[in-house]
């Protein structure tokens, strides 16, 4: 990444990022000397070099399954695709800026500047030919520092405010963590002038919180397995910072709880395999503790909505489970989101086809023995899902790329459930419900439960079940996730050089070709005014010549060829005419000479 834009990389995401300022706020403006130099750290210093080989082994098996370049590396997006994998699996935190580029738009590529800004350097460090494992994994590491930098911003905030002395007792401590949870859940000022003020609060916030039961389970938890007392039994704040840190390394364990909960709600009262009816998606919030009030247009937007049957709208669940609607916004640099369970299901293929692509028959035996949440195994796979993994590898010369649309479209014929629908690149906004405000001005809930239970009233009058399909919808546009522009242009050339219909018309533009050459060496009377050059001839040339008039012909044909394939002309057509015409017109034109040197003697 060249540095000016870097520059301006960084300077969106300090535009954007709250700071402290005498109270405490939810994150501390990282800056682009800190994170460069946590980099360098990771790289060089021997001392971490077990952190980095614990990282490299995580992102192992998905690493040898990427595609990569020629000097073995991975190139640009599959970095940001594979560090994405790794900190949404291990922590739950969804980084801005690593989804791919079929799942995010450019906007938050622009404005949140950490990745970009670290790959930036690493790309400018060791040349644009991508990056090996080790030096992604000192990229991970360096995240991770990042983060733990936001967390101890936060603990010092908040330890200014309060004015805690070094020694507490152990319910002090656990008074202070519970503030900090606080301050991370809702990453944002806390509304206290003093202590009472804030004393206050916090008893608000915990009896108007839902789910602050499991959140106190959560840190008593961590508190028991993590604090460390003095002889006197009391707790040094210095010895156990590391437990503010840990709050957002551990709390994903707490949020997939909840997560598996929302999907068992929605699977049971679906209407399809992963498909619930939108009025009855809205009903479910009269009578449960799930507040189900995002609007059609925001479940649109966010690639949640199925509207492929005429008149009927469904929630599809596995793309609103994993959507930023149900993520927690803990952080400047990350958010804490649903796991994407089908990544963990890819990780099975990655792990036995070792290879970014695989024939059908490998997909079909290891999905057919694959188990998920809702689906058991083994099991035999419908005769449609063969066929459409066919139709797959038919576009790329028989092969299954493991990181394409269709594929992953395959995936969600497979487990509808657990594997999201994947839209085409720009078809979707994955926005949170308050930048979806900033951008459109209104809210993406209802604002009244009168036009909530309008909408329900209006939508279940319709018989969704009449003239329906059980079949899920299936969109042939494909393109590569990791290569962007470049590979969906590939991917489009090698569906149109596999397709049949392209293959008869390239047999009979070779046809023609063939015609005119053969057309064009019919033997001629050739004399030396055929040959020789325009200025050694008496007269203008002669329309009627018999080899000007197929020499004219070939060029029509030639210029018909170029613009039907000029691939196809490149590389058949014009080498051929060099070898067939070029050589014989020389060696004409020797003859000739010969026969002129030949008659002077």
């Amino acid at each position: 990444m060249p540095s000016n834009l870097l520059v301006l990389v960084l300077g969106a995401f300090l535009a954007i990022t709250p700071t402290y300022a005498g109270k405490f706020r939810g994150a501390i403006a990282a800056n682009n000397s800190n994170a460069e130099k946590s980099l360098l750290e990771e790289l060089g210093s021997d001392a971490r070099q077990d952190r980095i080989k614990d990282l490299e082994h995580a992102m192992m098996t998905t690493y040898h399954a990427l595609p990569k370049g020629a000097d073995g590396h991975l190139g640009h997006d599959a970095v940001r695709y594979i560090l994405h994998r790794l900190f949404i699996e291990q922590r739950g935190w969804f980084i801005r800026g690593l989804e791919t580029s079929s799942s995010t738009s450019a906007q938050y590529i622009q404005t949140n500047w950490v990745p970009s800004y670290l790959q930036g350097i690493l790309e400018k460090r060791y040349g644009e030919n991508g990056i090996s494992l080790h030096e992604l994994a000192a990229l991970a590491a360096t995240l991770e520092d990042l983060i733990a930098q936001e967390a101890m911003g936060r603990f010092q905030a908040l330890d200014g405010y309060v004015k805690l002395s070094k020694l507490v007792s152990a319910e002090e401590f656990k008074k202070f963590v519970r503030i900090f949870m606080i301050i991370y859940l809702r990453n944002e000022n806390v509304p206290a002038s003093d202590m009472e003020e804030l004393n206050a609060y916090t008893e608000r916030f915990m009896r108007g919180y839902r789910g602050w039961g499991e959140t106190m389970e959560f840190l008593e938890q961590l508190l028991e397995s993590s604090t460390q007392l003095t002889a006197e039994g009391l707790v040094d704040i210095d010895q156990n910072r590391n437990i503010f840190n840990d709050i957002g390394l551990k709390f994903h364990k707490l949020n997939d709880r909840q997560c598996r909960e929302l999907k068992s709600t929605l699977v049971a009262f679906e209407e399809k395999p992963g498909r619930v009816h939108l009025g009855h998606f809205y009903n479910k919030s009269r009578y449960s503790h799930w507040t189900f009030k995002e609007k059609p247009d925001y479940l649109r937007a966010i690639g949640a909505l199925d509207e492929t049957e005429p008149g009927v709208q469904r929630l599809v669940i596995s793309n609103y489970v994993q959507s930023m609607s149900n993520c927690l916004n803990s952080s400047s640099i990350y958010s804490m989101c649903c796991r994407n369970e089908c990544e963990d299901l890819l990780a099975h293929l990655e792990k036995h086809v070792a290879a970014p692509v695989a024939t059908t028959d490998q997909i079909m035996e290891l999905v057919a023995g694959l188990p998920s949440e809702s689906v058991s195994a083994p099991r035999k796979l419908a005769d449609n899902l063969s066929s459409r993994l066919q139709e797959i590898a038919a576009l790329h010369n028989g092969k299954v790329p493991l990181y394409s649309r269709l594929f992953a479209q395959w995936m969600h014929h497979a487990y509808p459930r657990e594997c999201p629908y994947p839209h085409a690149s720009g078809t979707i906004s994955p926005q949170s419900p308050e930048e979806w405000v900033q951008q459109n001005g209104t809210s993406s809930t209802w604002e009244s439960d009168a036009a909530m239970d309008e909408f329900i009233s209006i939508s279940c009058k319709a018989d969704s079940h009449e003239g329906s399909t059980s079949d899920l919808p299936w969109h042939a546009e494909e393109e590569l996730l990791l290569g962007g522009v470049h590979a969906h242009s590939q991917s489009t050339a090698n569906q149109a050089n596999d397709n049949p219909s392209h293959v008869l018309a390239h047999a009979a533009l070779f046809s023609i070709v063939l015609v005119a050459v053969w057309y064009l060496f019919q033997p001629d009377d050739i004399t030396s005014a055929d040959v020789l050059p325009q200025h050694r001839r008496d007269n203008g040339p002669n329309m009627n010549n018999p080899l000007y008039t197929k020499i004219v012909h070939a060029l029509a044909l030639l210029m018909l060829s170029v613009i039907a394939d000029p691939i196809f002309v490149a590389i058949i057509v014009v080498p051929g005419f060099l070898v067939l015409k070029v050589a014989p017109c020389v060696r004409g034109r020797l003859a000739v000479s010969r026969k002129l040197q030949h008659s002077k003697d």
